[in-house]
């Protein structure tokens, strides 16, 4: 009784428990513990003159900010106890040399040497093209008044949005003639194809900016070159720079490998030139010659053989008396046609929850992902797509081995041979007369042939596609597993495989959107026309579409009937 007692005591003393743990973290930070009331969102007030103030601190934001090593009461200096009286203003010039707020001159700071951007070298040498290096008014604001509330509200929001710190940026290194001058590289065009990047070009004020990475924890007047030691991109130091507070704090120091300024070129990149190489070459290689076949069949369709039409009238014959029999002909059981819909749904969310993000410059891109949250919201709505996109494909792999097991276990069968021998004979793995009645649709197509190719239950076509689905799902699920879970899989592979994996989850998914749209869909229309979308909303096929797509199964239902008479 003693023992559940103390088992009930610690608890129910666990909250307070927990109170007194973040508190004391929350001093660490704080030493005056400010926080305490001015974390509070909602903390403000209304004055004398009827003026709303704000009294809340970020303190993310604020620790990031250019006051980040400031403690509250070396601003606030009159205030002496807590909950204290009104504030009085505070005097910047304490710290800064602040002069009259003119536009000629705004602040009179002195000179910062030791910065990749100054057109000197340290030790006064003057650098090549010293027209091209910044001065302060080329970064800063030129509105005094509002680089002052930017200045003195980072409490509240970052210095600069960082659409403005990109923009900023890309004044200088989007001019080719001036990177060509100094040997860079288009790191614009590189930062905007990254996930960071987008969301930039989506509003996101959380995304990280130039100044994130190249200015790290220290004064961006401090940016060194990345082969300078002290810059925060030097390869010694990316691991704490990609590991910095509100950024990738949980992931290992193999994420650093990751290239953000990456490209396709294959002089600087021949690795991801080479991913991307082979996915152009893999989607041509597989749309191109269907494509040629569609155009060229319906070409076909409308010079038709009489052999041909001939040959359909008498499938059609045959097979409107088993319609007539059993009340229509079954293609599609009520489990297919589920999982079939589950499918064509998830595919849907993905490729708009997606392909917004991937096309992120375009006009509609944003409309469409504001219907799911916008920047924050989408990636939420696709990573959950994907993850019951890989839940179904696991699940119809279950349903396979479940029905070749339960026939196995009917003809008192077992091992693994048998098992590999059922799954090859199921009708959706191709077989050697797949190879036939391709030869026999090209020639007819050609106008070299009269004879149609008579399929079976499933033609080639729907069998590519079919195990399509065994390339396309596995390598979009893994490498978007690695890019969701980026803290994580740095534990186990370098940063440079997630620019493979990113690489490759769009070249996939463009590909599987382009044979959707460009095969799938056109070839399930056919000739046939609508017709053919009859078989996933009530599972039955007609007569006419079944003599045409899959003659051979006709012929094979009647050559079963005859025997069994």
């Amino acid at each position: 009784m003693l023992k559940k007692s103390f088992i009930v005591a610690i608890i129910l003393l666990l909250p307070i428990l927990c109170r007194f743990a973040r508190a004391a973290e929350d001093a660490a930070a704080d030493a005056d513990n400010c926080l305490m009331c001015h974390r509070f969102r909602g903390l403000a007030s209304v004055d004398n003159e009827d003026a709303y103030r704000l009294f809340y601190v970020d303190e993310g934001l604020f620790s990031q900010g250019p006051h980040a090593g400031v403690g509250c009461k070396d601003c606030h200096a009159d205030i002496e106890k807590a909950p204290h009286d009104d504030a009085k203003p505070v005097d910047c010039s304490g710290c800064h040399n602040v002069e009259v707020p003119t536009r000629e001159n705004m602040l009179a700071h002195e000179k910062l040497r030791d910065s990749v951007h100054v057109s000197v070298e340290q030790d006064g040498t003057p650098r090549a093209f010293q027209e091209d290096y910044p001065d302060c008014r080329d970064c800063h604001d030129r509105n005094f008044i509002r680089y002052y509330f930017t200045h003195g509200a980072t409490r509240l929001r970052k210095v600069r949005d960082p659409c403005e710190v990109v923009g900023t940026c890309a004044r200088c290194h989007a001019n080719k003639a001036m990177a060509r001058r100094h040997n860079l590289l288009d790191v614009v065009s590189s930062y905007m194809e990254t996930y960071h990047g987008k969301a930039v070009i989506f509003g996101s004020s959380k995304a990280p900016d130039c100044l994130d990475c190249h200015a790290g924890q220290g004064s961006v007047h401090k940016m060194h070159a990345k082969m300078d030691q002290r810059s925060s991109i030097n390869p010694q130091n990316r691991p704490a720079t990609c590991s910095s507070e509100n950024c990738h704090v949980s992931a290992s120091p193999a994420l650093s490998s990751f290239d953000v300024h990456t490209n396709r070129d294959m002089a600087t990149s021949p690795l991801l030139f080479g991913v991307a190489l082979f996915f152009v070459v893999m989607t041509i290689a597989i749309l191109l010659p269907i494509l040629t076949l569609n155009v060229l069949g319906l070409v076909r369709e409308i010079f038709p053989s009489h052999e041909a039409e001939q040959e359909v009238k008498r499938l059609e014959t045959l097979v409107k008396g088993k319609a007539a029999l059993k009340g229509g002909i079954l293609r599609f059981p009520g489990s297919l046609r589920l999982q079939h819909l589950f499918l064509v749904i998830v595919f849907l969310v993905l490729c708009l929850t997606g392909f917004p993000r991937t096309f992120a410059k375009a006009q509609w891109s944003p409309v469409i992902l504001g219907f799911f949250g916008g920047i924050n919201g989408a990636p939420i709505v696709h990573r959950i797509a994907g993850v019951a996109l890989l839940v179904g494909f696991v699940v119809h792999i279950a349903s396979i081995f479940l029905k070749v097991r339960s026939a196995l276990v009917k003809e008192g069968k077992r091992g693994i041979k048998s098992y590999v021998k059922k799954i090859m004979s199921l009708p959706m793995i191709p077989q050697a007369q797949d190879m036939k009645d391709l030869v026999v649709l090209t020639k007819y197509v050609c106008f070299l042939s009269p004879r149609r190719p008579n399929y079976d239950r499933f033609s080639w076509k729907e069998k590519l596609e079919y195990l399509g689905l065994f390339w396309g799902i596995p390598l979009l699920g893994v490498t978007g597993i690695l890019l969701w879970a980026v803290n994580i899989s740095s534990h186990v592979l370098p940063g440079w495989v997630l620019n493979i994996a990113y690489l490759a989850h769009i070249y996939e998914s463009i590909l599987a959107a382009a044979h959707i749209a460009l095969v799938h869909i056109p070839s399930v229309i056919g000739m046939s026309g609508l017709l053919s979308f009859s078989a996933m909303l009530n599972g039955k096929i007609t007569p006419e579409v079944q003599a045409q797509e899959h003659g051979r199964e006709i012929e094979r239902w009647h050559s079963a009937e005859e025997t069994n008479e």
